[in-house]
């Protein structure tokens, strides 16, 4: 639940390097304030729905990728300028097969990475496919609560990510410090809002509180 401005200024920060011209600015987007700042390079959306959240921080760069497991929601995607595609995995490899960039300025995980197997590789990809000095936009509701999207195919998923803590602020420093782990340095810790479905049919709208964390992919040594 963020707007254009929000996403802006949380993004902005003196390492992520060069914003695009603002040539390139008014190709992307001529509704785009000329106060927001604007960011070189490519962004990828993994898990990005139905491109609504994607849409928000999409026009602050010079290119929009997103990816989804549904072909329908890819071609929404692609619809709305976003270039979906459609898969189950993301990686270099599968990026490269489908004729995608395989390495980005940003890339972006919301509420996402307590939905899939195999926590801890799928987070891996992610931070491959980051360009140094790149960033890793992660979102997460906490305290951390790993289940599966859909219920016909069972709650437990297998080999979820590992994140400790019973409160916010604790499980919040958890996931920090498994980002650091993997080599990134965590720059901003954002809590933000976050609404989700219910987990019975009937249930109305949850209210829970996300960690957004902005982490740098440092140089390779």
């Amino acid at each position: 639940l963020l707007s254009q401005k929000q996403w802006a200024t949380i993004l902005e920060n003196p390492h992520q390097g060069p914003s695009f011209q603002d040539s390139a600015r008014a190709e992307m987007s001529t509704n785009l304030p000329l106060d927001l700042p604007t960011f070189a390079g490519r962004v990828l959306d993994v898990g990005a729905g139905s491109g609504h959240i994607t849409a928000a921080f999409a026009p602050l760069f010079e290119e929009a990728h997103s990816v989804e497991i549904s072909p329908k929601l890819a071609w929404r995607l692609s619809e709305k300028n976003l270039n979906g595609l459609c898969s189950t995995k993301i990686t270099a490899q599968v990026l490269e097969d489908n004729n995608r960039p395989t390495s980005f300025r940003m890339v972006f995980a919301l509420n996402l990475l307590d939905r899939v197997d195999e926590g801890d590789k799928f987070l891996s990809n992610l931070i491959d496919i980051v360009e140094e000095n790149g960033h890793l936009v992660v979102a997460l509701p906490l305290p951390f609560c790993a289940k599966r999207w859909k219920k016909e195919d069972g709650d437990q998923l297998e080999g979820p990510l590992h994140v400790e803590g019973t409160s916010w602020e604790e499980a919040a420093s958890n996931v920090a410090g498994l980002l650091q782990d993997r080599g990134l340095e965590v720059q901003t810790v954002t809590r933000a809002p976050y609404l989700c479905q219910g987990t019975w049919p009937g249930e109305t709208l949850l209210a829970l509180d996300a960690a957004l964390f902005v982490a740098r992919k440092k140089n390779a040594k």
